[in-house]
C-alpha cells in the first residue's frame, strides 16, 4: 500500500522556508572584476607615486648637501682671510721688533702703521664675512696711538705685547676654524654616502615591486 504525501498547509510552510542556494552567476556579477588594463593602471600609478617619493627625498637630501657645501666653502674663504690677518699682525710685530732700537723711530712708526692699517682692513673684511670673528682691537689701538705720539722703547715694547695678544687670538681662531671645517667635511661625506646608499636601496625596491 503506497503512502501518498498529503499536501497540507504545514508541508507548504516547510517547503517555503527551506534555504535557497544562491545563484553562482549572481555572486560572480556582484564581485568587482579587474581587467588587465585596470591592473596595469594601478601598477603604473603606484610606480608614479613611488617615483615622486624618491624624487622628493633626493631633492631634499641634495639641498642639505648643497647647504653643507656652502658652509665648507665659506669656512675656507674665512680661513684665507684669517691667515691674511695673521700675516699682517706678524708683519707689524716683526717691524716693531726690528726697529725698536732704531734712532729714527718716527720713520719706523710709519712702516709699523702701514702694516697695522693692512691688519685693520683685513679685520674689517673678516668681520663682514664672519661677524663672530670681531675681535676687540682697542688695546692695540691705544698702544699704537701712544707709540705714534711718543715712539719710546717702552711704548714700542707695549705695542709689541698688544700685537702678540692679537696674534695669539687670531691663531686660536684659525685653529678652531680648521677643526670646525674638518667636522663639516666629515659630516658632508657621511651624508653623501648615506644619500647614495638610500637612493640605491629605494631604486632596488622599486625594481622589485615591478
Amino acid at each position: 500500500m503506497s503512502s501518498a504525501t498529503t499536501d497540507t498547509p504545514a508541508n507548504r510552510t516547510s517547503a517555503s522556508s527551506a534555504p535557497v542556494a544562491p545563484d553562482s552567476a549572481a555572486v560572480t556579477a556582484a564581485r568587482p572584476v579587474w581587467s588587465v588594463r585596470d591592473k596595469g593602471l594601478i601598477v603604473i600609478g603606484a610606480l608614479v607615486v613611488y617615483s615622486i617619493f624618491i624624487a622628493i627625498f633626493v631633492f631634499h637630501q641634495k639641498n642639505l648637501l648643497l647647504h653643507d657645501f656652502d658652509e665648507i666653502q665659506q669656512s675656507v674663504e674665512v680661513d684665507g682671510i684669517l691667515k691674511q690677518v695673521d700675516a699682517a699682525v706678524f708683519q707689524s710685530v716683526m717691524a716693531t721688533y726690528a726697529n725698536i732700537d732704531a734712532l729714527d723711530r718716527a720713520a719706523v712708526m710709519q712702516r709699523i702703521k702701514f702694516h697695522y692699517q693692512t691688519l685693520l682692513n683685513k679685520h674689517a673684511e673678516l668681520v663682514a664675512r664672519a661677524p663672530q670673528y670681531n675681535l676687540n682691537l682697542a688695546g692695540v689701538d691705544a698702544a699704537m696711538t701712544r707709540a705714534d705720539n711718543n715712539p719710546s722703547k717702552a711704548n714700542m715694547s707695549l705695542l709689541i705685547q698688544e700685537l702678540l695678544k692679537i696674534e695669539n687670538e687670531f691663531t686660536q681662531l684659525t685653529a678652531e676654524g680648521q677643526e670646525s671645517r674638518n667636522r663639516m667635511t666629515t659630516n658632508f661625506r657621511k651624508l653623501g654616502d648615506s644619500v647614495v646608499m638610500t637612493a640605491l636601496l629605494l631604486g632596488m625596491l622599486g625594481l622589485a615591486l615591478l
